[in-house]
């Protein structure tokens, strides 16, 4: 039978032959040319390999071979790509056409007959050269929504090596697209915790800018002490209202030179998880969109940056205001244009109050780069939302050196602190910073508290507030020599205590206090364990029931660890599904795996029943997931894979999965069509085809799983005429099972 369908492929392609040549490349359907996905756009571990093509939210149109060749590979599945085929073409490049509803008839009914003949949906076929050959403009099946996605054609075009193209190196000329590219944010984000970013140490995201059609310019002025790069989120789209697109290439320069150049062309499969090092991971693990960086990661492998200056890292510039750019070029080259200033500096301004004989006081400003003129405006103790009249001090020749402001004695009582503007040099924006009196601690010290602790990539904020006004920490200088603390004053109620994880190697805490009228002490307690790349090592938790393993692939670089560990009740679980275990935290939660590590709960401590299984908690969503798991060899430990580090717990499922028929009903008589039934779980889920077993009259009976619609389809092509009892059993990934049975006639 092979053979004969192999024949009708033959003549199939003869007849087309007369229509088409194979010259250059055809676009690959007729249902739009516009795009709902482009290439290198980011998925979860990994880059889009290709465009998908807008069908509309139908399924049906045909899909053309895009050049001649010959079937390669063909694969059905209900994950991933769904019904997919491969063709290897005349000029050594490969295409992919996934998503599919249906095949051309002759490798349809090859692919039919081996379904029944196994009674697995679940197929897949490589041919060689010549036994299923292809012209241009061949038709070889339809769109669909098959696997994972809405309705629409997803297609690749791969090198010899297999490795996918940016297709509009082939296809350019078929698009239509006049809309520039639009920009969301511009980040700058420090190289580590000694680089200041207008006087923090995390990253700076700007999303107000004033636009005139594809102009953008970012008005604030941010001052920068170190190191530091830029990050870019940016969305394209082919028309307004369409889907956000991905762009074709980026540039950055400072000071007109070139300090980054991205072309995103070609893929390679082995290192597309480098998506994490490319994409801006912090970031995303804080709930913002994926930002592209213009900095280069020592372990990033694929080709996208073109041109690179000191690794995409800006420094070493002099003290001044310096500009920046951004060019973005889509798949038509519409070209969208960022501009901007900041001003670099060595180490961050100086500003503070001096005392130099008894009741008298002075403002001490060592500017740090030009600046042509001081603004000051004094806060006053009776209410420090007041602020005193401005003073500008201004200079024909600018200031360079420290400028020292003398306060009469009679005034000093009633200032807290100051507010102070510097105008940099041949610039009208201005820098705003705030400092406080050293002897204002008194009756405010009994309301700081500490707010919120924030992780950055090699240290931690400790983030501070005061009801009224908070000063910097009584032990401020102590904490500077013995850790390289790095005290940022916000505002006059807010403050930010930077110290890097190293110092929590060797230490359980860290005292921090403010001495008034009380003394207000912070224990700061953030235990770390190092674990250094290509290092094996497994922690365990305090109440040794939790451990966490590390493997050698598992980081790129080294990483600090801090696990801690809290009651169920600080984290209840979803109706039905009780916690089992306390929650087990576990940070760095902002640093890239390379692979996977394991974590692991005793068994000792968990019922020997169905439905345990271990979760995580996601902190953006607020909601719990379920993780593939499995019992160690042992017996002592259920373990599971995890690519980040989460918060962890043992969940129980007593819930049942769902079976219900959606276009028949039981002991009804109906005509032969395709059989319908939901099969879902809420919680923990389907993972695999295997867990859910269909039986005809007691036999295995062919069946097709939709995993995003949650259904089952039992087509009319696999059935017969005649009386039937339809048996459905379905098992959760937790282990829970269902069944359902069905009595039809069918006609």
């Amino acid at each position: 039978m092979r053979d004969k369908i192999l024949l009708l492929t033959l003549l199939t392609v003869l007849f087309f032959g007369d229509f088409l040549t194979a010259q250059e490349w055809v676009w690959p359907t007729n249902a739009s040319r516009l795009l709902t996905s482009s290439f290198a756009e980011v998925r979860p571990r990994r880059y889009h390999a290709g465009w998908d093509v807008k069908t509309w939210g139908k399924t049906g149109y045909p899909v053309y071979a895009m050049r001649d060749g010959y079937i390669w590979r063909v694969r059905v599945s209900p994950f991933g790509y769904g019904k997919v085929v491969y063709i290897k073409h005349d000029n050594g490049y490969y295409t992919v056409y996934a998503h599919l509803s249906g095949f051309y008839k002759p490798l349809e009914k090859l692919i039919r007959e081996q379904q029944l003949k196994t009674q697995e949906y679940i197929q897949q076929f490589y041919f060689k050269p010549g036994e299923l050959p292809v012209r241009q403009g061949m038709m070889i099946g339809k769109t669909g929504d098959t696997g994972i996605g809405y309705p629409h054609l997803h297609f690749e075009i791969r090198n010899q090596k297999h490795e996918p193209v940016n297709p509009v190196y082939f296809l350019k000329q078929f698009v239509t697209d006049q809309y520039h590219p639009e920009v969301r944010a511009v980040a700058f984000i420090p190289a580590n915790i000694n680089t200041t970013l207008d006087f923090q140490s995390y990253p700076l995201i700007f999303n107000n800018f004033e636009k005139n059609k594809n102009q953008y310019v970012i008005p604030d002025l941010p001052l920068v002490t170190g190191p530091f790069s830029i990050s870019l989120y940016a969305i394209d789209r082919m028309k307004k209202q369409m889907n956000r697109l991905f762009y074709h290439r980026v540039e950055l320069y400072v000071d007109s030179i070139l300090i980054s150049q991205m072309e995103y062309d070609t893929l390679n499969y082995s290192f597309n998880h480098h998506v994490d090092l490319e994409r801006n991971y912090y970031l995303m693990r804080h709930g913002m969109k994926r930002f592209q960086n213009f900095y280069k990661n020592k372990h990033f492998k694929l080709s996208f940056f073109k041109q690179l200056k000191n690794d995409g890292w800006i420094s070493q510039l002099a003290n001044g205001v310096h500009s920046f750019s951004i060019k973005i070029y889509d798949i038509k080259e519409n070209t969208t244009h960022i501009h901007g200033n900041f001003i670099y500096a060595k180490a961050p301004p100086e500003i503070s109050f001096v005392s130099r004989e008894p009741d008298s006081l002075f403002l001490k400003i060592v500017p740090a780069f030009p600046v042509d003129k001081v603004r000051i405006s004094h806060f006053y103790k009776k209410s420090p939302l007041l602020t005193g009249k401005p003073m500008d001090i201004s200079s024909p020749d600018g200031f360079e050196e420290p400028v020292l402001l003398h306060l009469e004695p009679e005034e000093t009582d009633g200032y807290i602190g100051s507010k102070i503007c510097l105008f940099p040099e041949k610039s009208d924006q201005k820098l705003e910073s705030v400092i406080l009196k050293n002897d204002i601690n008194g009756d405010y010290v009994s309301d700081i508290r500490l707010d919120e602790v924030v992780e950055i990539p090699d240290g931690y904020n400790f983030v501070f507030t005061g009801e009224e006004i908070l000063p910097q920490p009584a032990n401020m200088e102590s904490l500077r020599d013995a850790y390289h603390a790095v005290w940022f004053q916000k505002s006059l109620t807010t403050g930010i205590l930077a110290l890097h994880k190293e110092n929590f190697i060797f230490r359980s805490e860290i005292n921090v206090h403010w001495q008034g009228d009380t003394t207000k002490v912070f224990s700061l307690k953030y235990p770390q364990i190092k674990v250094k790349a290509r290092q094996e090592k497994t922690i365990f938790s305090e109440d040794s029931l939790f451990r966490v393993q590390m493997f050698a692939s598992t980081v790129y670089d080294s990483v600090y660890l801090h696990l801690w560990q809290a009651p169920a009740e600080d984290f209840p679980g979803p109706e039905g599904y009780p916690l089992l275990t306390a929650v087990y935290g576990v940070e760095s939660q902002v640093t890239p795996f390379e692979n996977v590590a394991k974590v692991g709960f005793r068994r000792i401590s968990l019922p020997d029943e169905p439905g345990v299984f271990p979760a995580y908690f996601d902190q953006v969503k607020n909601k719990w997931f379920f993780l593939p798991h499995e019992t160690t060899a042992d017996s002592l430990w259920l373990r599971a894979d995890v690519l980040s580090m989460e918060f962890f717990s043992v969940l129980q499922d007593s819930v049942s999965p769902v079976i219900e028929p959606l276009n028949f009903q039981d002991n009804a008589a109906i005509k032969i069509k395709d059989l319908t039934l939901t099969v879902r779980d809420d919680f923990s889920g389907i993972f695999k085809m295997e867990q859910i077993r269909v039986f005809v009259n007691g036999g295995k009976q062919l069946f097709e799983y939709d995993p995003e619609l949650d259904k089952i389809i039992i087509p009319d092509w696999a059935l017969t005429k005649g009386r039937i009892r339809l048996v459905v059993f379905v098992t959760d990934n937790a282990g829970i099972s269902a069944e359902k049975s069905y009595t039809l006639e069918l006609q």
